[in-house]
């Protein structure tokens, strides 16, 4: 299957003259405030059973990702506002490249706070409400959408990586980490998750008492009462913090 997140080639036509007819089509990014209102669900995948808004830093809409489960699994599918000429309309297509992260209005909100990266917006939301003291963001496209994402909001900030549990996740952790240490990241670390789960869950899991205290050293505490997995998992102890430099060593 290709990306998803890719200019989508128009399936009601064929040949050339389509082809080149979608590549007409620019995103529009952030959207104005008289733009067409976006559609409510997909002409074939139907309604979606999620769906996440990106906007800037200033709380502007940028566009969508949403999902859709059937039969075959889930799917998602990015809905940003596209031009051609004069013609404005809402298209299943991607922004250009470097594509927008998902929560910069968050990492607007908190300039001082650590920015912690999920792998997902699902697991983005799931950190953002167990741990508000960070600034939780993530790419489009999981855990292939880091190359394609714009990390330059990162620059000076101190970044903590917790990706899912799998070796997509370990890719994504590794790309994440050299993309943010080349935007100018202050400091970089990665969060060693446990086997056969993933971040969502793991905050999932999380009792309301937890208290990310970020120390200078980079270390995490737990308020009295604090769930021990959770801390064994590894986001208590988020090991070595790796400046811009050390990170490139590392990898």
């Amino acid at each position: 299957m290709g990306d998803p997140f890719a200019p989508l080639e128009n399936t009601d036509n064929s040949g050339s003259a389509s082809r080149q007819q979608n590549h007409d089509w620019i995103p529009v990014a952030p959207v104005p405030a008289d733009a067409p209102a976006a559609p409510e669900k997909h002409p074939k995948l139907g309604m979606p059973t999620a769906k996440w808004t990106y906007r800037d830093a200033g709380g502007v809409l940028l566009g969508f990702v949403l999902r859709f489960d059937g039969k075959d699994g889930k799917v998602f599918r990015p809905l940003v506002l596209h031009r051609r000429g004069e013609k404005r309309e809402w298209r299943w297509s991607s922004w250009s490249t470097p594509r927008p992260l998902y929560g910069l209005d968050r990492l607007a909100d908190k300039p001082n706070a650590h920015v912690l990266v999920t792998e997902g917006e699902k697991a983005a939301d799931a950190a953002a409400r167990l741990l508000p003291e960070l600034a939780v963001i993530t790419s489009p496209n999981g855990s292939k959408g880091a190359s394609h994402a714009d990390w330059t909001p990162l620059r000076g900030r101190a970044v903590i990586i917790w990706p899912d549990a799998d070796a997509a996740g370990l890719d994504y952790a590794n790309a994440v980490a050299r993309l943010v240490k080349r935007a100018g990241a202050k400091s970089v670390a990665i969060v060693s998750p446990p086997s056969s789960t993933t971040a969502r869950c793991i905050v999932q899991r999380a009792s309301a008492c937890l208290s990310p205290v970020l120390e200078r050293s980079g270390t995490a505490r737990p308020c009295r009462g604090a769930p021990r997995d959770l801390f064994a998992a590894g986001f208590g102890r988020l090991g070595r913090l790796w400046t811009p430099k050390e990170v490139t060593r590392s990898l």
